[in-house]
């Protein structure tokens, strides 16, 4: 079968997975809730007031780390025409990341092409394809597969105005949107602009910084300037405010460090299999780190942002999962690469196979086997998701738009809380006295114990705070006190 076809055929397999685990809900999450606010408010305009509202819940919560003011525009601004035709339909929504994810599949297909040839590439992309991680990480309305196409794009590009031997502007100013775009939808792009800047100074102090050097890379100084004009309308269009998480970093410590490098390589397994333990994964990272050191001098920019991606994430403060997923591609390219290099030939009759692709091809095995047993037990037992469209959470959402105006609720998850209703929210979770000087109403979730909340006042609540509203899962409290918080 050729490489093409098998590749279509993969991305046909991988793009049915939707049908079979794609719900029509969401998760309480929170970072979903403030992009779908910026999509929306791009087309409403009210930026700058759903500025001030989550500026409003970062300052007014127990803790400000939960959500920049504004995620970055790249992906609210792909959501926007979804939002605009579907509104918070989750199912349509989540077919677009989907379709990112598939895209991002193509694009690696074609940069690892380049350097791992057809059926290496082939190889790399199916353990993406049939990766359950991954897979389930489509029910998420998060920046990650957009994020990785433009990557991936941007890369390809690079690499095709690298080894050109004539470049046009039109593939130049492609080149430098890629790298705009993947910087505008997470910050993590920044690494890539920085990581190619790295790449090509090595490159040129390796030619002992010769004017001819600079002269054939002459486009790279036009994709600067492209890149930089991009970015000036970008910031002159839209408010910024994602750059408050950078504050963030004040929390980095010797133990978060040391935190963050134990739960990594405790979680790493997840990223490739649930078959594949803690020791197995350990026997596979020094193939990727020969595959990093073997390639570093022909994938530079790729070596570099990859090191610069574990730089980060060791070095700030708060380690998800969900981090390492726009590693993952990567990952398996180094590893390919690094059992290319300790390969040696097996020879059956007369066909001669490379060891590297033999213990490839199993790993890829063991893949699809835990794709089929993933997708099976998606069909037998149907997830079920606590999130705001379950029925209690949506007659809560109905009670809050019905009976308060203006006013500031505080609930475990502010940025939904704004997203239904269009009130201010916040986080209070450490006393009781706090919440009365803030809100107007707090609603709590009987099923979240003490996560952003004070479960306690659910049974117990004290005399300034009234019952309003109660169902199974929620009970809403208005907040009386003698200097009552005037709705605004």
């Amino acid at each position: 079968m050729k490489p093409r076809i098998a590749l279509i055929f993969i991305l046909v397999i991988t793009a049915i997975s939707p049908l079979i685990i794609h719900n029509s809900s969401h998760g309480w999450g929170g970072d979903f809730a403030l992009y779908l606010d910026q999509a929306s408010a791009l087309w409403e305009g009210n930026i700058q007031q759903l500025l001030e509202q989550n500026t409003f819940g970062l300052q007014h919560s127990s803790y400000s780390y939960y959500s920049p003011e504004l995620y970055p525009w790249g992906w609210p601004i792909l959501l926007a025409p979804m939002v605009k035709l579907v509104g918070l339909n989750y199912t349509w929504l989540k077919l677009l990341v989907m379709l990112f994810f598939i895209a991002m599949l193509f694009a690696s297909y074609y940069l690892f092409r380049i350097k791992a040839g057809a059926t290496g590439s082939l190889l790399i992309v199916a353990c993406l394809s049939f990766n359950p991680g991954l897979i389930e990480y489509t029910n998420n309305l998060r920046s990650a597969f957009p994020f990785l196409f433009f990557v991936m794009m941007a890369l390809w590009c690079y690499e095709k105005l690298r080894h050109a031997e004539g470049t046009s502007w039109r593939r130049i100013v492609l080149a430098a949107f890629l790298f705009f775009y993947a910087s505008i939808i997470r910050s993590e792009g920044y690494l890539l602009v920085a990581a190619v800047a790295t790449a090509e100074f090595i490159q040129w102090g390796a030619q002992k910084f010769s004017k001819k050097y600079l002269f054939d890379r002459k486009w790279l100084l036009q994709m600067a300037v492209a890149f930089m004009c991009f970015h000036i309308g970008y910031t002159l269009l839209l408010p910024g405010g994602s750059s408050s998480h950078f504050s963030h970093f004040e929390l980095t410590s010797g133990a978060t460090i040391t935190g963050n490098i134990n739960f990594y390589l405790d979680h790493l397994d997840y990223c490739f299999s649930s078959y594949l333990k803690k020791s197995f994964v350990m026997v596979v990272l020094p193939f990727v780190g020969i595959g990093l050191y073997t390639r570093f001098r022909e994938d530079m920019a790729m070596a570099i942002y990859f090191i610069l991606l574990h730089v980060l994430f060791i070095v700030w403060p708060h380690h998800e999962i969900r981090y390492l997923f726009i590693m993952i591609p990567f990952y398996f390219y180094f590893l390919f690469q690094g059992l290319q290099k300790t390969s040696f030939s097996i020879q059956l009759k007369n066909w001669i196979f490379p060891s590297s692709r033999i213990v490839f091809s199993a790993f890829l095995i063991i893949m699809l086997l835990d794709y089929s047993f993933y997708l099976m037990r998606k069909i037998n037992r149907p997830e079920y998701i606590d999130g705001p469209e379950t029925e209690d959470a949506r007659e809560m959402f109905a009670f809050i738009n019905m009976q308060t105006q203006n006013s500031v609720i505080v609930f475990f998850k502010p940025r939904v809380m704004s997203l239904y209703t269009g009130h201010r929210s916040c986080i209070i979770h450490d006393y009781p006295e706090n919440i009365r000087p803030t809100g107007n109403y707090v609603v709590l979730h009987k099923q979240m114990g003490d996560y952003n909340q004070i479960n306690s006042l659910i049974d117990h609540p004290p005399a300034w705070l009234s019952k309003k509203m109660e169902n199974s899962r929620f009970v809403v409290y208005q907040i009386n006190r003698d200097d009552e918080i005037s709705d605004q």
